[in-house]
């Protein structure tokens, strides 16, 4: 993290305009003890120097760059064909397509969803079957997309939801990078689905969009911790989308694989700063 000391009339200093670097405990520039002691009495004269401020959403968007929005698919013929109906039906936006992350013995799932050139279905290529992060990850190396949204596919989307959260991600993120929260009622505004530039998953995120050693469950915080550590991240409000969680055996399979797992690995990785 480095931080800039500015120099007011009650506290003037050599540390004017200097730049120092504070990681895991350890600083450079200025003695450790030194900088703590600067922090508790003189806390206004010192701002980030390497964190962007963010925008405010756009009222127009003045581009339409091409959205990927991936699902990972398995069972749940009812719900996915209801999630892809509002899709076609809610998406003012112009320029999107829809990929559908697919298990091979299990295609006869997707054999009644509305049949629209913005859907592809791919075949999930892993040998072992992966859950909702390795099918979002591989959904995204396959993804053409300059934006990702990650959906479930018991999901319902609200008019106009993908524009809104276009604004919203353009306005506050200029140069590209951030990951945006759709409102899912949710009062700590989580990404449980969320949308993510492609540039921000290459840049902090090394080419994943989750960590692989998540299965499912707690992956999405992860996500917004790393966002939120490099005010990457924001609330679209106006970006309405609903997740009707289906308590069914795939819920339940996931459930028992992946909670603990991840909920162990999320407080490991917290712990070390969420290496990449």
């Amino acid at each position: 993290m480095k931080v800039r000391f500015k120099a007011t009339p009650e506290k003037k200093t050599h540390l004017r305009d200097n730049l120092w670097l504070k990681r895991d405990g350890q600083t450079f520039d200025i003695p450790w003890q030194n900088a703590k002691k600067l922090f508790r009495d003189y806390p206004d004269n010192f701002e980030r120097a390497d964190v962007p401020k963010l925008g405010t959403p756009l009222t127009k968007l003045i581009s339409t760059p091409l959205v990927s929005i991936l699902i990972p698919q398995r069972g749940r013929p009812t719900q996915i064909k209801r999630c892809l109906e509002l899709i076609l039906e809610n998406t003012s936006y112009p320029n999107y397509e829809v990929i559908l992350i697919c298990d091979r013995d299990d295609m006869d799932s997707v054999a009644g969803i509305p049949k629209d050139n913005r859907i592809n279905v791919v075949i999930d290529p892993s040998k072992k079957r992966q859950m909702f992060v390795g099918k979002i990850n591989y959904g995204f190396r396959v993804s053409k997309g300059s934006y990702i949204v990650y959906l479930a596919n018991d999901v319902e989307v609200s008019k106009d939801w993908l524009i809104e959260a276009m604004k919203s991600m353009m306005g506050a993120f200029p140069d590209g990078m951030g990951l945006v929260a759709f409102n899912h009622g949710d009062p700590q505004k989580h990404a449980y689905h969320g949308l993510i530039s492609k540039k921000f998953v290459d840049h902090y995120l090394k080419g994943n969009v989750f960590y692989p050693g998540y299965i499912h469950f707690w992956c999405d915080l992860e996500l917004v911790a790393i966002a939120k550590r490099h005010n990457r991240f924001c609330f679209s409000p106006k970006s309405r989308v609903y997740h009707k969680p289906s308590k069914d055996n795939i819920h339940a399979e996931g459930w028992r694989q992946s909670y603990k797992q991840g909920a162990n690995l999320l407080i490991e990785r917290s712990k070390r700063g969420f290496p990449l």
